[in-house]
């Protein structure tokens, strides 16, 4: 599960944690679906070569309000690392909902640091191309839909939802 901020309102349905924060504890409810969240840190790996191992684990990945903040700090090269990772953490049949942010709202942040304005000069892939680049051989899903555009006060928040889905015949 990926997230990130704007996230009012959302809450689990259910929840499989001990106290201590490891799997296994009884759901809220028998009657309700688990939501696991087994690490934490950076989902973002170091190399390309890391994907290999990634095995598929889950039915369902949210990557919310986050694509912006990866392509900032990881450029192109990490988004997409990103992208493949979740594709190959998902099972055959799983779906990724993806929430980009605007493109015009990378300008604000372009200077917090040296990393980021280097990486902001070299962005290549931009948010509209996303749904061509998740459906596209390098990253394997076999649809998406548009499935929200939800309507906010602040503008910064009326962003696209989409639904990307994994063929029942995803191999990698």
């Amino acid at each position: 599960v990926v997230g990130g901020g704007g996230g009012e309102g959302l809450r689990p349905v259910g929840q499989s944690l001990s106290p201590s924060g490891s799997a296994g504890a009884q759901p809220a409810s028998s009657s309700r679906p688990t939501v696991r969240l087994p690490w934490q840190g950076n989902y973002v790996l170091d190399r390309d070569e890391l994907l290999e191992a990634q095995k598929p684990e889950y039915d369902v990945i949210l990557c919310l309000s986050v694509t912006k903040w990866v392509q900032l700090n990881w450029g192109d090269e990490g988004l997409k690392r990103l992208f493949k990772r979740s594709y190959r953490h998902l099972r055959p049949g799983g779906v990724f909902i993806l929430e980009p942010q605007a493109w015009s709202s990378y300008k604000k942040r372009k200077n917090l640091t040296e990393t980021i304005s280097r990486h902001y000069q070299r962005i290549k892939l931009k948010p509209e191309q996303f749904p061509s680049y998740l459906t596209s051989s390098e990253v394997g899903f076999s649809s998406y839909e548009l499935v929200a555009m939800p309507r906010n006060t602040s503008k910064g928040f009326q962003r696209p939802i989409y639904l990307f889905r994994k063929g029942h015949l995803g191999t990698h």
